[in-house]
């Protein structure tokens, strides 16, 4: 029987092969039309890669290095692949490129996700290059015109066709604004006169540059101590520049107000991009913004520290040294910025790897050496009152090895959830290293922004976070505008400035409970955590001897105290309690408070979703219970005051909206509550409260993390 069975399917396959000959024979023939159709893609796809890597090359450069690639490397390849494949190793060697670049741009598009998506999908696009050059060379150059190959060829196209409409196209599916707006409450009016305190100022604004070809020259510095170019880059970037880093000139650009004096300023810093761009340059909506309200504003050029590795602490070096040098023109009277700056009165922001560096100046700035060779000593010792970090890296220089830990400083982190450089928000390290001792009146507040990017910030980067050719797949349906980005930016960094810098309090609600002005705000989804220097904590989980006796947990599957995972931002060194229920549940916190009088007292706690994984057309705020408990046990209770969405889900590749699946960006949300809103029951003594317990109300499995449980 098996004999047969296997004569059997011998002739089967027989009769197949006999059948599928003249097709065989038919591509054989078209295997020119293979090679181009399969070579241009190739060819550009790696022209591109070249240019992004080398950017101060010209194209004609890239070129002749993308020639060389082929020559060396792919000669090499068609050695191997000519004795494993004989005559066809050129056509093997093209497809195998071709799956390679279709499935790493999709790969980094999707940030490793829809593997399976982008696997098949890169394997039907090769495919369909290798089979449709083939028969379009067959039917048109050999004339060989046969109906099913022709039918063949016309699938092949489609496909073809399909694969450069994804990648023209902006998105497949709009965002889930909508479905998470509607879990938030109806938006209220914003304060009165919010809206008109962050409109563009009444103050005519003037701008000049500093540097080098400029009438007011600033000199330079040797950066060689702290960042080195390397390679082919380096190479490339010392043909663009002329010069080393021993010689990083001083220059960047400066709005001010017209009339203004002693104004409070803004030093800003841009991040790592392209050499030949002018990034520096990309903040001008926000220079002329701010100094129409009567701040300085000034925006350093960075350039000559872009495309390097592990260069912050030059970035902030640099910074901190082109405020040396701005001040000094406030102090000369020939220059037009003679008496413009309140040296007083100072903070510093910067964007991406210069969010870090803003970081390291304000830490840099109250060192008198270098951390990692102490024979380079610093002189700064300036009035930094504010930090601000838009969309920061964290940890790409940790000063002898060290988080870097900011003490009595004011801060603020923009951070965008569709940020497809910066994915996750590593900032919120730095925020959490933030101490206050007491002594001054500080404020710290992070903003995770719903449909945000990472370019939308500088006017020069834009929409493509990624860069092409990588950025073909990326989902620019998930973004909101960059105009509402940016007016996002202005908002929140004009009136921290006024509530840090000029001391105004007016508006000060807004970093620890925007969701009062969202009617003000562009719409978007914007979720918020925030810390004061007036805060009495009572547990945050960072040392677990000091949350010994402190809480319990009951009603819980599990509880633990994890260390906040950020995703490729590493580990946020922020520890908090997570809760974890099966089905339906009631799980408490409870957490103990002695003997607290909270009369004009409020309470204070983080809250959010920990799970790794998010549904969005299912899921639903969570729903808690706060209760005080006095010494006689007597109660005070208040349910959901405060609307905590769950993690929501962004669609940032293309390939996530065909596979409908979502990225989670789960975030915590403070939560603060005065302690009067919560309803008594008889009795109760709120001059005598013992304890704060927080209930979770649920109806399928779920996690959750509080933290940093505080009295204010």
């Amino acid at each position: 029987m098996e004999d047969n069975s296997l004569k059997k399917i011998k002739i089967l396959l027989k009769k197949i092969k006999k059948k599928l000959l003249p097709v065989r024979d038919y591509l054989t023939e078209g295997k020119t039309g293979a090679l181009i159709f399969l070579g241009v893609p190739a060819i550009i796809l790696v022209i591109q890669i070249i240019k992004l890597a080398f950017t101060p090359f010209p194209w004609i450069v890239c070129g002749i290095l993308t020639l060389a690639f082929f020559a060396i490397g792919g000669g090499l390849v068609y050695l191997l692949l000519r004795l494993l494949f004989g005559n066809r190793s050129v056509t093997v060697l093209l497809f195998i490129l071709d799956l390679f670049l279709f499935g790493a741009l999709g790969y980094i598009s999707s940030m490793g996700e829809c593997v399976l998506l982008l696997s098949l999908t890169a394997l039907i696009a090769a495919s369909a290059l290798d089979i449709g050059g083939r028969c379009f060379w067959s039917f048109f150059v050999k004339h060989n015109r046969r109906t099913k190959p022709a039918v063949l060829m016309a699938c092949c196209f489609a496909v073809i066709g399909g694969a450069i409409w994804l990648c023209a196209c902006k998105g497949l599916e709009k965002n889930n604004m909508d479905r998470y707006l509607s879990m938030l409450p109806e938006a209220k009016p914003a304060p009165d006169g919010f809206s008109g305190s962050v409109t563009k100022g009444s103050l005519p604004v003037k701008t000049l540059t500093y540097g080098p070809g400029t009438s007011l020259d600033a000199g330079a510095y040797d950066l060689s101590g702290f960042a080195e170019r390397e390679g082919l880059i380096g190479a490339a970037l010392k043909l663009h520049f002329d010069t080393d880093l021993s010689e990083t000139p001083l220059s960047g650009k400066v709005w001010y107000p017209e009339d203004g004096k002693n104004c409070p300023t803004l030093f800003i810093v841009h991040g790592n991009h392209d050499a030949c761009v002018p990034s520096y340059e990309g903040y001008d909506y926000l220079g002329e913004f701010l100094a129409s309200w009567g701040y300085v504003v000034v925006s350093v050029d960075e350039n000559y520290c872009n495309m390097l590795s592990d260069e912050n602490d030059a970035r902030a070096v640099l910074l901190l040294e082109n405020i040396k040098k701005v001040l000094g023109f406030s102090d000369d009277p020939k220059t037009h910025l003679f008496e413009r700056i309140d040296k007083t009165n100072i903070a510093v922001a910067g964007h991406s790897r210069g969010g870090e560096a803003a970081a390291l100046a304000s830490y840099f700035n109250k060192l008198s050496r270098y951390p990692d060779n102490g024979n380079i000593t610093f002189d700064y010792g300036f009035d930094i009152r504010s930090v601000i970090c838009i969309a920061p890296v964290a940890d790409q220089y940790t000063p002898s090895d060290f988080s870097v830990k900011l003490e009595d400083v004011n801060f603020l982190l923009l951070h965008g959830m569709s940020d497809q450089d910066v994915t996750d928000p590593m900032g919120e390290k730095i925020y959490n290293n933030i101490t206050f001792t007491g002594e001054n009146d500080c404020l710290s507040s992070f903003i995770y922004i719903y449909g945000a990017n990472h370019g939308q910030f500088n006017t020069k980067w834009g929409i493509n976070d990624l860069g092409i050719p990588a950025s073909y797949l990326l989902n620019f349906n998930n973004f909101i505008p960059q105009e509402s980005q940016q007016r996002i930016a202005q908002i929140t960094i004009k009136t921290f400035l006024d509530v840090t810098l000029k001391l105004d309090d007016t508006y000060r609600s807004l970093f620890t409970d925007i969701q009062s002005y969202r009617s003000a705000l562009p719409e978007t989804v914007y979720t918020q955590t925030s810390m004061t220097s007036n805060e009495q904590i009572i547990c945050n989980f960072d040392a677990l001897e000091d949350s010994e006796g402190k809480f319990s947990v009951s009603g819980a599957e599990s509880w633990s105290i994890p260390s906040r995972d950020l995703g490729s931002g590493g580990d946020s060194e922020d520890h908090g309690l997570v809760i974890e229920w099966n089905g339906s549940a009631a799980p408490t916190a409870e957490f103990i408070l002695g003997r607290e009088d909270l009369t004009d007292r409020s309470i204070v706690f983080d809250i959010g979703d920990a799970r790794s994984f998010c549904e969005p057309k299912t899921d639903q705020p969570i729903s808690y219970t706060v209760t005080l408990t006095d010494f006689n046990g007597n109660t005070a209770h208040i349910k959901t005051p405060i609307t905590v969405l769950p993690a929501i889900g962004v669609q940032n590749s293309k390939l996530q909206s065909i596979q409908s699946s979502y990225t989670p960006k789960p975030s915590l949300t403070t939560v603060r509550i005065p302690a009067e809103d919560l309803a008594p029951d008889p009795g109760f003594d709120i001059t005598d409260v013992q304890s704060l317990s927080v209930t979770i109300s649920a109806d399928k499995d779920g996690r959750v993390m509080l933290n940093n449980i505080a009295l204010t």
